[in-house]
């Protein structure tokens, strides 16, 4: 190979006189040309680079290796990123390095994980693509101690509420039917976004509710981002999919409020078809306390699919005014901090709440648990009150598909509207955390046109 004379390697000369000059250029330029002509002879050429030229190779071969050393990462995220959107397919040989990363976070991360889905709905994830995932989106690299991970289980198992578990768990029982009548299959996650649309189809000729249907494909969008999965719910297929269900819906809440006159008759119907004296007591009192605390009838009466924590004979405080309930275990009441639901005296002893709880404690007794017993001293099952009320609406002339428990919730909304209370009081007494208490309010025309209807 050739090298080229550094002129700087010797220090020059410089020629004493023009003729001088003239002979080194020519001897130059014979030198050149004898150079050209034969490769072969002899050219004394100095076999070291300049410090420079050093100094350039020795920072381009780390560089170089840097950028090979990136290319091949990208190659291989690349590869394993393939391979998560298409978990069915064979994996190529260039996956072993995505294996090797798999591995390298440890099976106890997901196991957390896939113990509160196999508790919470009682079915597997596979653990290999959600470990690649939680690698990839960088989740902690190790969990050091045995109580760390069982912290986790519970913050997991705290995260939703006991009446969103046994939602979420229906929502998933409808998932392995949907598979197992429709697919004739069984579930396998992820789940695409067209099975998830066809599910939303399903649960439409089901004739579920638009709000219901919501909150079931919710269920699945939760379990898919615990496991570090793509959300098949987020996609415009099913999207679009249940705003086609909402805007087919009607819309509307058919629930008629309990008015103050309606009160009034069914408190008169509670003594006509109550069995005994101890179930009259408790129906006047559970239909007073409904009303005039804007009660949910979960928070009052046990549901036993539900298992619902209801309102404790020790949460109820005697005042100079009343009584004072103080409720912790309410609808987005997360942190359980204690709200004050106040029960005030009113002039018809007829019509009061206190007069009527202060009667149905005395038959009661004072033994601990929940606040409304049954005669067997158990909590009086929601189911049992549901079926006295709808006897109490049937009583009084009217329509038990119109008038449920929760209509005195929405008769209470619709009375402090009509006697001109603020929204913010409203929301407050209702223990509502939006303006959703808006859509309980049904104005007197709508109450006399049912009445009407319902004469005629």
């Amino acid at each position: 190979m050739l090298q080229v004379m550094n002129t700087r390697s010797k220090p020059r000369t410089m020629p004493s006189s023009d003729g001088q000059r003239a002979n080194n250029h020519g001897a130059s330029r014979s030198t050149r040309k004898r150079v050209a002509v034969n490769s072969a002879a002899p050219i004394v050429v100095p076999t070291e680079p300049s410090a420079k030229r050093r100094q350039v190779n020795n920072a381009q071969t780390p560089l170089r290796k840097t950028v090979q050393d990136l290319s091949t990462q990208v190659e291989k995220l690349t590869d394993i990123i393939l391979n998560m959107q298409n978990p069915n397919t064979s994996q190529p040989a260039s996956t072993s390095a995505a294996q090797d990363i798999t591995e390298a976070s440890p099976s106890t991360e997901q196991g957390v994980v896939e113990g509160h889905i196999h508790q919470l709905f009682g079915f597997s994830v596979p653990s290999g693509y959600a470990r690649g995932r939680a690698g990839a989106m960088g989740g902690p690299s190790n969990i050091t101690t045995r109580s760390t991970s069982d912290n986790l289980r519970l913050l997991l198992d705290s995260a939703l509420a006991p009446s969103t578990k046994a939602t979420y768990r229906r929502a998933w029982n409808l998932v392995h039917e949907f598979y197992s009548q429709v697919l004739q299959g069984v579930v396998k996650l992820p789940m695409s976004s067209y099975h998830t649309a066809l599910f939303v189809s399903y649960l439409n000729l089901r004739k579920l509710s638009a709000a219901t249907i919501l909150t079931y494909v919710s269920a699945i969008g939760y379990v898919h981002r615990l496991s570090v999965y793509p959300d098949p719910t987020n996609t415009f297929l099913v999207q679009k999919s249940i705003k086609a269900v909402q805007r087919l819906s009607s819309g509307c809440d058919a629930r008629m409020p309990i008015t103050w006159d309606i009160l009034q008759r069914l408190l008169v119907a509670a003594k006509h078809i109550s069995h005994n004296h101890f179930e009259f007591l408790f129906l006047k009192a559970a239909f007073l306390v409904l009303f005039f605390g804007f009660f949910r009838i979960g928070e009052l009466m046990y549901d036993s699919h539900k298992k619902n924590v209801v309102v404790d004979i020790m949460q109820l405080s005697k005042t100079r005014d009343g009584f004072v309930i103080a409720i912790t275990h309410f609808k987005h009441n997360i942190t359980r901090r204690p709200f004050l639901v106040h029960l005030l005296r009113r002039d018809d002893p007829k019509l009061c709440p206190v007069v009527a709880l202060t009667n149905y404690l005395c038959i009661r007794g004072k033994q601990p648990g929940p606040l409304f017993l049954d005669q067997l001293q158990q909590s009086f099952p929601k189911a049992q009150f549901c079926s006295r009320l709808k006897s109490c609406i049937q009583f009084c002339n009217l329509d038990p598909n119109l008038y449920k428990s929760h209509s005195f919730r929405i008769g209470a909304c619709s009375l402090a509207s009509e006697q001109n209370f603020p929204e913010s009081t409203i929301r407050i007494m209702g223990r509502w955390k939006s303006n959703a208490f808006k859509k309980y309010i049904r104005p007197p025309q709508l109450v006399m046109e049912q009445c009407r209807k319902r004469v005629l």
